[in-house]
């Protein structure tokens, strides 16, 4: 997956730092640490686009299938806009 944005790039490369795995599906990322599954920004997915109401429940699942073990949801979009009362 491409992410054109440098803030977005450098977050994911600092995740690593810290011990985070990023794992490109094609379609989106998932971010997940490991040893703090706790921690909302460090396991959660990434998904190239804006966010739609139509997908919440397909990027809610996903999550689901990729962190079973996490309390937590935590999606991220890579554009702004998008149906953002979903």
């Amino acid at each position: 997956m491409r992410i054109d944005s440098p803030g977005l790039t450098t977050d994911l490369d600092l995740l690593r730092l810290q011990g985070a795995t990023v794992t490109d599906l094609g379609d989106h990322l998932v971010v997940r640490t490991e040893a703090n599954p706790t921690f909302w920004w460090g396991n959660f997915l990434l998904v190239p686009s804006a966010v739609r109401s139509d997908e919440i429940e397909r990027w809610t699942a996903r999550f689901e299938e990729e962190l079973p073990d996490a309390h937590h949801r935590a999606i991220a979009f890579t554009h702004d806009g998008g149906d953002t009362e979903a």
